[in-house]
């Protein structure tokens, strides 16, 4: 099961098209607690704005995943973020590492 999630985590920052709903209450839990460096959102209403505003804003994106270790019930994924914004109209390279707390989703 845990692979499972995690392929879909990865599929889904993979190309970037937050406009799937639908795939985004498979990945996470309703009461989702989403922390990146700037915000921290809670709950998947408020992820699903969240991901539609980035949506709007965003030229191309996407998630190459480099590493991978999963611990009881904890995934570590090493990427790289790459995205084309709007405004500023630039481009945004990031390396980062997500930590996924896997229960049911």
């Amino acid at each position: 099961m845990e692979q499972i999630i995690i392929e879909k985590f990865r599929n889904y920052f993979a190309q970037m098209d937050f406009s799937n709903d639908s795939m985004l209450s498979e990945i996470y839990s309703d009461n989702v607690v989403f922390i990146d460096p700037i915000h921290e959102i809670n709950g998947i209403d408020n992820l699903s704005k969240y991901f539609d505003k980035l949506n709007s804003n965003l030229v191309e994106g996407s998630f190459l995943f480099t590493d991978e270790s999963i611990l009881d019930n904890k995934a570590y994924l090493s990427w790289e973020m790459n995205l084309k914004l709007k405004r500023p109209n630039k481009n945004v390279k990031a390396s980062g590492i997500s930590v996924l707390t896997i229960e049911e989703k």
